[in-house]
């Protein structure tokens, strides 16, 4: 779990424990003011609320946007491509090589991923 995360939950957490001591706090004190400590509290529990939600959205928009028909080599530099395909001869296992070193190196683009496989065949070969 990140940071934003951590701290989304905190957030959420504390806006709840604030929400319910605003609504005992109201019922102890029927007789004077306490709306602002409620309205406090219920605005620290929808921000808390918003920053969950919008931290899971961000989280699963990757899945959302995969499209499991589309295979990782097809987006890559033809010749890198092709170079790639006969060093293993199998789509298949060319996408999971690809798709295994995206795991390591998420930040990097589709060709550099391909010639970093390339040059892992061709070292462990030699």
């Amino acid at each position: 779990m990140d940071r934003f995360a951590k701290l989304s939950i905190a957030v959420a957490i504390i806006a709840s424990i604030s929400v319910i001591a605003a609504i005992d706090r109201s019922f102890e004190t029927r007789g004077r003011n306490s709306n602002s400590e409620g309205i406090l509290g219920i605005t620290a529990l929808g921000v808390g609320g918003v920053g969950l939600t919008w931290y899971l959205a961000k989280k699963n928009s990757f899945k959302l946007n995969f499209n499991p028909n589309t295979l990782t080599i097809d987006r890559a530099n033809p010749k890198l491509r092709q170079k790639l395909l006969r060093l293993i001869g199998d789509r298949k296992t060319a996408n999971r090589l690809v798709e295994g070193a995206k795991i390591s190196h998420r930040d990097r683009s589709i060709n550099w991923l391909v010639e970093k496989v390339i040059y892992d065949l061709e070292r462990d070969r030699t």
